[in-house]
């Protein structure tokens, strides 16, 4: 079994791009392993502005230490489209593109 803090499961293709009309919420669906389970607390999204706030659900995939953390990022005028990077912890994870 893994132990250690979470980090990105490129066992399958993860999807970095997305599409979004501006206005529009984008879902964004990351895999990770972790044991123990990760937090939400511990979860912080940045983007092309400095304040953003996303909020991220922890999901459990197929094994006890397999998860999905899922998130909406808004595109309206506050929070526009561009690069967004999600950490744990304060190290990366992943980051993502949205294009309009």
């Amino acid at each position: 079994m893994f132990l250690g803090k979470p980090r990105l499961d490129t066992s399958f293709p993860v999807k970095t791009k997305y599409t979004a009309v501006v206005g529009e919420a984008v879902p964004v669906e990351v895999p990770v392993i972790a044991n123990p389970a990760p937090l939400e607390s511990n979860i912080m999204w940045s983007g092309p502005t400095e304040s953003i706030a996303v909020k991220s659900v922890i999901t459990n995939r197929d094994a006890e230490y397999k998860y999905y953390i899922r998130g909406f990022i808004s595109t309206d005028n506050k929070q526009p489209v561009g690069n967004y990077t999600m950490m744990y912890n304060g190290e990366e994870i992943i980051t993502i593109t949205i294009h309009a």
